[in-house]
């Protein structure tokens, strides 16, 4: 299906890190060979909600397209979510993104009992990563894909690591410059 970007809700764009080395190759493929693959997305009364596909968005955009392939999902925004997550065990996510995708999941209120039946995981793996969403909350999702000064490039760079652990992240939110 075809779709303008009026029609679409972002809400779940910042449940990942951005990675600017990654959106620049996708950039430059989308302006040599078009989109290829169509972003995916739930229908919620008047608009499509995003699950995946965000990068394809953004580099969509800044090419000046109006509209933007999508495959719709007949399942409701935490079951789309789930199989999105399923999907990338490949890639995986950090333990950032995981804390932030339990968050969201949550404020749709599953328990985390429920979350860890959802995930196929323990309560104890789910509650390791909750507190992700409070170190890090929304303000620094989106500090931290921009990175604009060193401290919060450092930031970004680290939480990509294998090393972002819930325990290691504790005093980053302290020291890091947040704007007012």
């Amino acid at each position: 299906m075809e779709l303008e970007f009026h029609q679409l809700d972002r809400r779940y764009e910042d449940l990942r890190l951005r990675r600017p080395e990654r959106e620049s190759r996708l950039l430059a493929s989308v302006a040599k060979h078009g989109q290829q693959d169509p972003i995916v997305v739930v229908k919620e009364e008047d608009s499509y909600v995003v699950i995946d596909g965000f990068k394809r968005l953004r580099c969509l955009e800044l090419l000046g397209s109006d509209t933007v392939r999508a495959t719709l999902l007949d399942l409701d925004q935490s079951d789309a979510l789930l199989l999105d997550r399923s999907q990338r065990s490949s890639e995986g996510l950090s333990q950032l993104e995981q804390g932030w995708l339990l968050a969201a999941l949550r404020s749709q209120g599953l328990s985390q009992k429920e979350l860890a039946l959802r995930v196929d995981k323990s309560v104890s793996w789910v509650s390791r990563r909750w507190p992700w969403s409070v170190s890090f909350p929304r303000r620094s999702r989106i500090m931290c894909a921009a990175a604009p000064s060193p401290p919060m490039r450092r930031c970004a760079t680290w939480c990509r690591s294998p090393a972002a652990t819930v325990r290691t992240a504790c005093g980053w939110p302290r020291r890091l410059p947040w704007p007012s």
